[in-house]
């Protein structure tokens, strides 16, 4: 069972020149407790410039840990919005989907993240207006549920307001109601 280097231990307690001096002799993407890596860590903490160097140095933005959370899953949970944007510009899996069926815009509505949530509608309007893939809203997790239902299951009313007006494919007037 892989435990955490000192890699790990530098990007969870956010010291950046410590940082830079590990990765001369640490792979930037070693697995380490629950087989997260150093960026998986440095996000949770919402340690943007570490996240930032770090994927210079060729960390995999989509590695999943145990739970198959990629490092935009933790960004979203904890409501790192520089963290978001780093890894949502770095190619990153934005429909990435743990075991257990949670993609980031779940964590992110369930949490009442809004300021995260309006970080991905910005950049699903952006994609899917350069014609691209953007963020798939009507995914469900494990429990049959997508980010909207979490979101009104939770009382975040702002979430879902958010939504209102918007001409998003596959997301209806019913996905957005905030009569609960």
């Amino acid at each position: 069972m892989p435990t955490d280097s000192k890699l790990h231990k530098a990007c969870n307690s956010g010291s950046l020149d410590e940082v830079k001096e590990l990765v001369q002799t640490i792979d930037v993407n070693k697995a380490g407790a629950a087989e997260r890596t150093p960026l998986h860590r440095a996000v949770g903490k919402n340690y943007s410039e570490i996240a930032e160097f770090l994927i210079s140095k060729g960390a995999d933005v989509n590695k999943a840990d145990k739970s198959g959370r990629v490092p935009l899953h933790w960004a979203c949970i904890g409501g790192h919005v520089e963290c978001c944007k780093i890894l949502l510009s770095n190619n990153v899996n934005v429909n990435a989907q743990t075991k257990s069926g949670m993609s980031p815009f779940h964590g992110a509505a369930e949490g009442g993240c809004i300021e995260v949530v309006k970080e991905l509608l910005d950049y699903h309007l952006k994609k899917t207006g350069a014609g691209a893939e953007g963020v798939n809203w009507t995914l469900e997790d494990g429990d049959g549920k997508t980010g909207f239902q979490l979101a009104k299951q939770n009382n975040h009313k702002a979430i879902l307001n958010l939504f209102k007006g918007q001409k998003i494919p596959g997301v209806s007037k019913s996905d957005v109601c905030t009569v609960m």
